[in-house]
């Protein structure tokens, strides 16, 4: 892979007159080879001296280090001449051969990384193989970071202008007003928002309600992945909110005519707002974190243009792509990655729902953002999170319905922290259905 050394030139020329432009360009030509060892030994002298002294190396500076680090006169004059040369060289566009600079290093980083995948692929070794991929994907992105740093004085007039203007982020709206309205309009792309419970309260019912909502209020593309029921299990969930047809009667098949020729309907009407976007899975316990990344990467090239929004229910039976000795950072490596694909530049727009149980020790209690596990990672990743807890039971004629408190337990989106909303909830259709709301005086703990 060739490399025009004139950029180099004009990059380096620029380094040494403005220490402002060695600061900018210190990030990228760190990682950078050049084309040539004079070059690289300017560059090398350049950088020396910006970080110990945060200053541009003089002439004398230069003459010491031509004489310490060349103990050949051929080679010393050679690197002497391209010195005298870049000190004489007129620039006129700095910027735009530093871009093409930071552009290559990201070049190289990927042919590195599928050079040493095609080596151990060809030596038969897949642990290596897999092993140079990881680390050049991992170089990759890092160069994809490199950018100029920015003054912060200099820019406060545009940041003023963002701050004026109203937030026009994507928000996927979630089957609640109050939720939606104490999150700014609801869960926004980039975020991870946490729905906790004890067991039979109505985590899975209370999912599909989200991914419900997203597609039809939102018209965003739904991932669903479980991890406790099969696709049956979960697609008759969908089907009873989507037909209002209770899912036992679904799953057992015991239904009337009418109800028959009802769920054709259904689905004859909405089908056009639904289409394809819902893209249901089944992933079985124990399976690796990594089969979710690829799902939301598989809804990304069908879907090129639509926010996506991918539930996860639930992610406590995932594995990590690695595993470690220790349960707790297994489980903090399986959020972070779920964290990481909501971040994820070739996923955006994208936000994350995940669902996580309660330990039993924990029935009767107020639930706190530290209630969902051993530990507090869980929380602590969350942008967002909710706990539900059971209330009193209420029957009538066709279904039983459960109050259900919805608690705002964390609130990185906006600034009401101690939220309760009363929810009846019908879980043999998933419909949840917003009654009151109020303020809590609990305060949280994870802040």
């Amino acid at each position: 892979m060739s490399f025009d050394v004139e950029l180099e030139k004009d990059v380096l020329a620029t380094c040494l007159r403005d220490v402002g432009f060695v600061r900018s360009a210190n990030p990228v030509l760190r990682r950078h080879d050049f084309s040539s060892k004079a070059l690289s030994w300017i560059w090398k002298v350049i950088s020396e001296t910006y970080s110990e002294a945060r200053e541009i190396p003089s002439g004398s500076i230069f003459a010491i280090r031509l004489d310490r680090d060349f103990s050949k006169d051929d080679e010393r004059e050679f690197a002497e001449e391209v010195l005298r040369s870049l000190l004489k060289r007129q620039v006129s566009g700095p910027r735009s051969a530093l871009s093409e600079i930071r552009r290559f290093v990201r070049l190289a980083a990927l042919r590195n990384a599928a050079s040493g995948a095609i080596d151990g692929l060809e030596l038969g070794d897949l642990d290596e193989a897999e092993k140079a991929l990881s680390q050049g994907i991992e170089r990759t992105r890092s160069a994809n970071l490199l950018t100029e740093p920015m003054s912060w004085a200099e820019q406060a007039g545009e940041r003023l202008k963002l701050y004026e203007q109203k937030d026009s982020t994507i928000s996927i709206r979630t089957p609640l007003p109050s939720l939606d309205k104490v999150m700014n309009g609801g869960l926004k792309p980039g975020t991870i928002g946490l729905v906790v419970a004890l067991t039979n309260v109505g985590k899975s019912s209370f999912a599909v309600s989200l991914g419900y909502a997203a597609l039809m209020k939102s018209k965003s593309v739904v991932v669903h992945v479980s991890t406790e029921e099969t696709i049956r299990e979960a697609g008759a969930r969908y089907d009873s909110r989507f037909t209002g047809i209770s899912r036992n009667k679904l799953l057992s098949g015991d239904l009337t005519q009418s109800e028959r020729e009802m769920f054709v309907e259904k689905f004859k009407r909405r089908g056009q707002e639904i289409g394809s976007s819902l893209l249901l899975h089944e992933l079985p316990p124990g399976s690796n974190i990594s089969n979710v990344q690829v799902l939301a990467e598989r809804a990304r090239e069908i879907y090129p243009e639509r926010p996506i929004t991918l539930v996860v229910d639930s992610a406590d039976h995932l594995h990590p792509a690695r595993k470690t000795e220790s349960f707790r950072l297994d489980t903090s490596s399986v959020y972070w990655t779920l964290k990481g694909l909501s971040l994820d530049p070739t996923l955006a727009p994208i936000s994350v729902w995940v669902t996580s149980q309660v330990p039993q020790k924990y029935a009767g209690k107020a639930l706190k953002a530290t209630s969902v596990s051993e530990s507090q990672d869980k929380s602590r990743i969350a942008d967002f999170m909710i706990g539900l807890t059971e209330g009193e039971v209420s029957s009538s004629s066709s279904s039983t319905t459960k109050t259900v408190h919805c608690d705002v337990l964390k609130n990185r989106l906006g600034r009401v922290k101690n939220w309760r909303i009363y929810v009846e909830a019908d879980h043999g259709t998933c419909t949840f259905t917003e009654v009151a709301s109020c303020s809590t005086e609990e305060e949280d703990d994870d802040e």
